[in-house]
This record gives structure tokens, sequence and C-alpha cells, in this order.
């Protein structure tokens, strides 16, 4: 006498299967997320690299021009001249962190409020 099929009963392996797909798409989220912002954070560091060189390359641009204007002036003069620019370029230097510094931390905090109200 043949057997009868009897109709399939869902198995606890059907349900585990969902939850692990479930747990799999969640960890490639947060895996893409964090991967997207260190990407970002590198960025904003090889930006303010840029910048820093930038300005030094600028001050030194600053110095060859005064020297090709004023070949014939005092020691004094090249002394004052150098130190000028050198601190100019400081502070350009300075200025020029601090405010990528102040954009990248204002981004973040937006980041993470974005991250938070989406948990």
């Amino acid at each position: 006498m043949p057997r009868t099929s009897r109709p399939a009963r869902p198995s606890r392996l059907d349900g585990t299967h969902e939850r692990a797909e479930k747990l799999l798409s969640h960890v490639n989220t947060s895996l893409l997320a964090e991967s997207s912002l260190r990407s970002e954070r590198l960025d904003g560091r090889l930006k303010r690299a840029a910048a820093a060189l930038t300005v030094v390359a600028s001050a030194a641009l600053l110095l060859d021009i005064a020297a090709f204007l004023l070949p014939d002036v005092s020691g004094q003069a090249r002394v004052v001249i150098v130190s000028g620019v050198t601190l100019l370029a400081a502070g350009l230097l300075g200025a020029t962190i601090s405010w990528s510094r102040e954009a990248t931390l204002s981004g973040d905090r937006v980041r993470n409020a974005r991250r938070y109200s989406d948990s």
C-alpha cells in the first residue's frame, strides 16, 4: 500500500533561517555604517593635512616673492620679513586646523544624533 504524503509542517529551521537573515542584514548595515564613518574621518584628516601643506607652501611663496622684490634690504629687514611671514603662516595654520576640527566635530554630532534617532 502506498504511503500518502502528509502536508509539510513548518519546521523550526524556517524561523531560525529568517532570524539569521535578519541578523546578517543588521550586521551588514552596521559594518557599512562603520566603514563609511571611518572613511569620513580619514577624509577629514587628509583635508586638514592638505590645508596645512597649502598654508606652508603659501608662506614659502611669500618668502620667495619678498626675496625677489626686496633683494638689497638689510639683515634686520630680512629677519622682520621672515618672522612676519612665519607668524602669519603659523596663525593661518592654527586657524585652518581649528576650523576644520570644529567642522568635523559638528559633523560627528549630527551623525551621532541621526544614529541614535534611527535606533
